[in-house]
């Protein structure tokens, strides 16, 4: 096809607009004007309305209301947020007592301390919906005390010097569930780093502790202790440390028609307590089930690692697994009782520097429970099991371990 060349006509006519758009000054001239009509456009009513200016931001009040806190003891009878304002101190008795449901407290970084050791430096009792974050407390007798309360959040504490019980969660005039108490430290308590309990046919239920440490109490690091016809059950301990206490670190134990059931200790750290590190006992009709204690390290605790006392009651449908037990006086893991049932005991590994005391211990009962995949190092005898226990055979060789026979069981135990 024959192309036809474009040819502008220069000798063609042109009025003023059509000259002024083909001439390049021209058209640098039109795009500022546009351009500043457009700014002008975006500023908006350039004639200001009448009157002083108005804020156009919210306060910090909008945004989140909140009622300061400046002198103790104090009483929150109301729903809302509170914070401290300073470090607060008491002579006795409660340092803040929450009085109402939907309440958060912010300790803002500040202590709440007494002169004695009574009362609790913060407390709450049949309420919903509380968060205590942020502080410090000295003394009293109880750091936080919650008594049958539901859906709790505590965090960020540090508490020293109770003269009872660190953090107390009680269920004892109603049942207390979904508590949680995270990145707390708990130190010199006169008795219990931690206790839960529950009474008077009540139960706690659903309770987390995660990231806490508790030591040098002159108790028990952590107790739970159902009594009186009360239940606990659904408590998880994750990543916790329980040492130097006096007594022995994690104490399980229920009595008096009570139950206690469905507890997890997971990736948890018990270490240089003055008794035992875990101890786990049923006495006076109090069955114990459902028992996890999974991936812990327990070293260097003074009469021993684990024990387990099944002689009164039932202890059954316990998990030890994956464990790390060094330097415990005694024996390693002791469950004794004829009430047993039910132990599984696989993949742990215990060791010590001193030749003495059993690795695992489990011989007076005679129902089903099973020993499989262990390691005890260095004890005077590694595995004392009863006619009731399946286990994997027990390897003493050293040197290459045969690929056939005992030595290749999947399920095999090793001592040494």
């Amino acid at each position: 096809m024959e192309q036809i060349p474009f040819r502008i006509r220069t000798n063609h006519p042109m009025n003023p607009l059509t000259k002024l758009l083909f001439n390049r000054s021209g058209i640098h001239a039109i795009t500022a004007l546009l351009l500043t009509a457009g700014q002008l456009a975006a500023q908006g009513d350039l004639t200001p309305p009448p009157g002083p200016p108005a804020p156009t931001m919210k306060s910090l009040d909008q945004v989140e209301a909140r009622t300061p806190i400046d002198s103790a003891p104090f009483t929150i009878a109301d729903s809302g947020s509170y914070y401290l304002t300073k470090p607060l101190t008491v002579a006795d008795g409660d340092g803040i007592t929450i009085d109402a449901d939907n309440v958060t407290l912010d300790l803002n970084g500040f202590m709440i301390s007494s002169s004695s050791t009574t009362g609790s430096a913060i407390q709450a009792s049949n309420h919903w919906n509380i968060t205590v974050k942020n502080g410090f407390t000295q003394k009293f007798s109880a750091g936080i005390r919650l008594d049958s309360c539901k859906a709790v959040r505590v965090d960020g504490l540090t508490i020293r010097g109770a003269g009872g019980d660190g953090i107390l969660v009680l269920a004892s005039s109603s049942f207390s569930e979904t508590i949680s108490i995270s990145r707390c430290l708990v130190a010199f308590a006169s008795n219990r780093g931690i206790r839960l309990g529950s009474s008077n046919s009540q139960t706690l239920r659903d309770v987390c502790l995660k990231d806490c440490q508790v030591s040098d109490t002159n108790g028990f690091g952590i107790a739970i202790t159902p009594m009186d016809e009360g239940t606990i059950e659904a408590v998880t301990l994750d990543s916790c440390t329980f040492a130097r206490n006096i007594t022995t670190g994690l104490y399980l134990s229920c009595s008096q028609e009570s139950q206690l059931r469905d507890i997890v200790v997971r990736d948890c750290m018990v270490s240089r307590n003055r008794n035992q590190g875990i101890v786990i006992a049923a006495s006076l009709n109090g069955p114990i089930e459902g028992i996890t204690i999974e991936d812990c390290a327990i070293n260097g605790n003074k009469t021993g690692g684990i024990s387990v006392a099944a002689g009164q009651d039932t202890v059954s449908a316990c998990r030890i697994t994956g464990c790390n037990l060094a330097n415990n006086g005694d024996d390693g893991i002791h469950v004794y009782g004829e009430e047993a049932r039910g132990f599984y005991i696989e993949g742990n590994t215990l060791t010590k520097t001193d030749v003495s005391g059993t690795g695992i211990t489990l011989t007076q009962s005679l129902y089903a429970n099973y020993v499989f995949r262990n390691v005890c190092m260095n004890y005077l005898k590694g595995y004392d099991l009863g006619l009731g226990v399946t286990r994997g055979p027990i390897v003493t060789s050293f040197g290459n371990l045969s690929t056939v026979g005992a030595a290749a069981h999947p399920m095999a135990n090793f001592a040494r």
